[in-house]
């Protein structure tokens, strides 16, 4: 309320002295109040502004959510520790399953990342130190992040589940 009211009190008094420069209203404060006002002024206009971009941006992707990828058109991301892998090669996102028997299994992302099937096999330490989760992801940021690949020592680039 306080830059909106200086700025329409500087206004008037500047009005009578034709166009306004760059610098816009914070030359109109500077000019009629001062430096020291139109450096107050300033500072706020700018912190607003600046907080302006952020809820724009902020107000532009959730709508890019709601419209473009709904909750109805939601999958299941497999990640390793911090990266997406791809699923088509491999069918369960886990690195171990526990069979019929009660006994532990490796499944395909095991020998993906470890030299045998077996639980004492040498892995990847990227794989070893990092659990494998199952998250809710959108169809929509395929395309962004797309690109990457698995290579033998482990994850190179962020990968996208198809």
């Amino acid at each position: 309320m306080a830059p909106t009211m200086l700025t329409a009190i500087s206004m008037s008094a500047i009005a009578t002295n034709g166009v306004v420069p760059a610098g816009g209203s914070y030359y109109m404060i500077s000019r009629s109040l001062g430096p020291e006002f139109g450096g107050a002024v300033g500072i706020c206009f700018y912190l607003g502004t600046t907080f302006a971009g952020a809820m724009y941006i902020l107000g532009a992707i959730e709508l890019l959510l709601i419209y473009i990828a709904p909750k109805g058109r939601t999958h299941q991301v497999c990640l390793l520790g911090n990266r997406t892998l791809i699923s088509k090669k491999f069918d369960v996102c886990a690195k171990t399953i526990e069979s019929s028997n009660g006994t532990m299994v490796t499944t395909q992302l095991w020998n993906m990342f470890c030299d045998s099937p077996f639980l004492n096999a040498t892995c990847d330490r990227y794989f070893s130190d990092n659990n494998v989760t199952r998250i809710q992801g959108s169809r929509g940021h395929q395309r962004i992040l797309a690109g990457g690949v698995l290579n033998s020592v482990g994850v190179a680039n962020p990968v996208v589940v198809r």
